[in-house]
């Protein structure tokens, strides 16, 4: 399998942070081409839920979506939201 990062990809395609610039996505999907020509899997990390769709439309067979810290802070997140709305308002 081959999994590709694309905050580390966009680095070196020059556009830091940018996972679903043109000029980091387009060298992408071409090494998915060839995954697939090669029947490899291919993953990459999702921007978000639209990414997730573009990338399983194309062929990838796996993604990360988030990493523990995020999966944590969301939920505590969610709790201290959840419990606030429990004080009286002043």
């Amino acid at each position: 399998m081959l999994y590709i990062g694309p905050y580390d990809f966009g680095i070196a395609m020059g556009h830091p942070g940018e996972y679903d610039h043109p000029d980091v996505i387009k060298p992408m999907r071409r090494i998915l081409e060839i995954c697939k020509e090669c029947r490899v899997p291919f993953g990459t990390t999702a921007s978000g839920v639209d990414s997730a769709r573009y990338w399983i439309q194309h062929g990838a067979q796996f993604f990360e979506t988030s990493d523990e810290l995020g999966f944590i802070s969301a939920g505590a997140r969610t709790l201290v939201s959840d419990y606030r709305k429990l004080l009286p308002r002043r």
